[in-house]
Protein backbone atom coordinates (compact mmCIF):
# COMPACT_ATOMS: atom_id res chain seq x y z
CA UNK A 1 0.00 0.00 0.00
CA UNK A 2 1.31 3.45 -0.92
CA UNK A 3 0.97 6.35 1.51
CA UNK A 4 1.25 9.78 -0.12
CA UNK A 5 -0.14 11.74 2.83
CA UNK A 6 0.35 10.66 6.44
CA UNK A 7 -1.62 12.49 9.12
CA UNK A 8 0.15 12.66 12.46
CA UNK A 9 -2.11 14.12 15.18
CA UNK A 10 -0.01 15.76 17.90
CA UNK A 11 -0.85 16.38 21.54
CA UNK A 12 1.60 19.15 22.40
CA UNK A 13 1.31 18.30 26.11
CA UNK A 14 2.26 14.66 25.52
CA UNK A 15 4.21 14.39 22.24
CA UNK A 16 4.89 10.81 21.15
CA UNK A 17 8.33 10.58 19.55
CA UNK A 18 7.82 6.90 18.60
CA UNK A 19 4.79 7.82 16.47
CA UNK A 20 6.84 10.56 14.82
CA UNK A 21 9.71 8.16 14.09
CA UNK A 22 7.34 5.56 12.60
CA UNK A 23 5.51 8.16 10.49
CA UNK A 24 8.86 9.58 9.37
CA UNK A 25 10.17 6.14 8.42
CA UNK A 26 7.06 5.43 6.35
CA UNK A 27 7.23 8.87 4.75
CA UNK A 28 10.90 8.41 3.89
CA UNK A 29 10.35 5.01 2.27
CA UNK A 30 7.19 6.09 0.39
CA UNK A 31 8.10 9.67 -0.53
CA UNK A 32 5.13 10.78 1.56
CA UNK A 33 4.21 14.12 3.06
CA UNK A 34 3.48 14.30 6.80
CA UNK A 35 0.75 16.59 8.07
CA UNK A 36 1.17 17.38 11.76
CA UNK A 37 -2.25 18.22 13.21
CA UNK A 38 -2.91 19.74 16.61
CA UNK A 39 -6.35 20.26 18.08
CA UNK A 40 -6.10 23.37 20.25
CA UNK A 41 -8.00 23.05 23.54
CA UNK A 42 -11.09 25.21 23.86
CA UNK A 43 -12.80 23.80 26.92
CA UNK A 44 -12.24 24.60 30.59
CA UNK A 45 -9.84 25.28 32.22
CA UNK A 46 -8.04 26.71 29.17
CA UNK A 47 -10.53 29.48 28.36
CA UNK A 48 -10.83 30.52 32.02
CA UNK A 49 -7.10 30.75 32.64
CA UNK A 50 -5.77 32.12 29.38
CA UNK A 51 -8.81 33.78 27.88
CA UNK A 52 -9.52 32.66 24.35
CA UNK A 53 -6.84 30.34 23.00
CA UNK A 54 -4.37 31.72 20.50
CA UNK A 55 -4.09 29.35 17.52
CA UNK A 56 -0.91 31.09 16.35
CA UNK A 57 0.84 30.02 19.57
CA UNK A 58 -0.24 26.40 19.05
CA UNK A 59 0.96 26.60 15.43
CA UNK A 60 4.35 28.01 16.52
CA UNK A 61 4.80 25.16 19.01
CA UNK A 62 3.63 22.58 16.46
CA UNK A 63 6.14 23.82 13.88
CA UNK A 64 8.97 22.93 16.26
CA UNK A 65 8.24 19.26 15.50
CA UNK A 66 10.27 17.82 12.66
CA UNK A 67 10.30 14.44 10.93
CA UNK A 68 13.15 12.27 12.14
CA UNK A 69 14.50 11.80 8.60
CA UNK A 70 15.85 14.54 6.32
CA UNK A 71 14.03 15.79 3.26
CA UNK A 72 10.48 14.82 4.21
CA UNK A 73 7.82 17.24 3.00
CA UNK A 74 5.66 18.37 5.90
CA UNK A 75 2.90 20.78 6.80
CA UNK A 76 1.30 21.95 10.01
CA UNK A 77 -2.38 22.46 10.82
CA UNK A 78 -4.15 23.66 13.97
CA UNK A 79 -7.89 23.10 14.42
CA UNK A 80 -10.35 23.28 17.29
CA UNK A 81 -13.12 20.88 18.21
CA UNK A 82 -13.56 17.38 19.53
CA UNK A 83 -10.19 15.74 18.78
CA UNK A 84 -11.39 12.43 17.33
CA UNK A 85 -13.96 14.14 15.12
CA UNK A 86 -11.50 16.76 13.90
CA UNK A 87 -8.89 14.11 13.06
CA UNK A 88 -11.33 11.93 11.13
CA UNK A 89 -12.89 14.90 9.32
CA UNK A 90 -9.48 16.31 8.35
CA UNK A 91 -8.40 12.90 7.03
CA UNK A 92 -11.60 12.50 5.01
CA UNK A 93 -11.50 16.03 3.59
CA UNK A 94 -7.82 15.99 2.63
CA UNK A 95 -7.25 12.57 1.03
CA UNK A 96 -5.09 11.29 3.87
CA UNK A 97 -3.76 7.78 3.18
CA UNK A 98 -2.74 6.87 6.75
CA UNK A 99 -3.30 8.26 10.23
CA UNK A 100 -0.38 7.64 12.62
CA UNK A 101 -1.62 8.17 16.19
CA UNK A 102 -0.41 7.37 19.68
CA UNK A 103 -2.51 6.00 22.49
CA UNK A 104 -2.14 7.02 26.12
CA UNK A 105 -2.90 3.54 27.43
CA UNK A 106 -5.59 4.59 29.85
CA UNK A 107 -7.66 1.82 31.36
CA UNK A 108 -10.60 1.44 33.69
CA UNK A 109 -12.33 4.53 35.08
CA UNK A 110 -9.80 6.93 33.53
CA UNK A 111 -10.55 5.56 30.06
CA UNK A 112 -14.29 5.61 30.72
CA UNK A 113 -14.21 9.25 31.84
CA UNK A 114 -11.64 10.57 29.36
CA UNK A 115 -12.60 8.42 26.39
CA UNK A 116 -10.09 7.26 23.84
CA UNK A 117 -9.32 9.55 20.93
CA UNK A 118 -7.30 6.84 19.20
CA UNK A 119 -10.09 4.29 19.61
CA UNK A 120 -12.66 6.68 18.11
CA UNK A 121 -10.31 7.45 15.21
CA UNK A 122 -9.76 3.75 14.53
CA UNK A 123 -13.52 3.13 14.56
CA UNK A 124 -14.48 6.07 12.35
CA UNK A 125 -11.63 6.77 9.94
CA UNK A 126 -12.09 5.83 6.30
CA UNK A 127 -8.33 5.33 5.80
CA UNK A 128 -5.94 2.96 7.60
CA UNK A 129 -4.87 3.94 11.12
CA UNK A 130 -1.57 3.01 12.77
CA UNK A 131 -2.16 3.29 16.53
CA UNK A 132 0.91 2.88 18.73
CA UNK A 133 0.53 2.34 22.45
CA UNK A 134 2.80 3.44 25.26
CA UNK A 135 6.01 1.51 25.32
CA UNK A 136 5.97 0.87 21.57
CA UNK A 137 9.41 0.99 20.05
CA UNK A 138 10.69 1.55 16.58
CA UNK A 139 12.06 -1.58 14.89
CA UNK A 140 15.81 -1.47 14.44
CA UNK A 141 17.25 -1.57 10.93
CA UNK A 142 19.34 -4.65 10.22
Amino acid sequence: MEFKVILCPVDLADFDEVVNRCASGLAESNGSRIVYLNIAPTELPYDCIAGRHDESEFLRRLQEIRPTAEGIDRSYVVRTGKPSGVIVQYANDNQVDLIAIGTHGRTGVSRMLMGSVAEAVVRNAECPVMALGPGASMPQKT
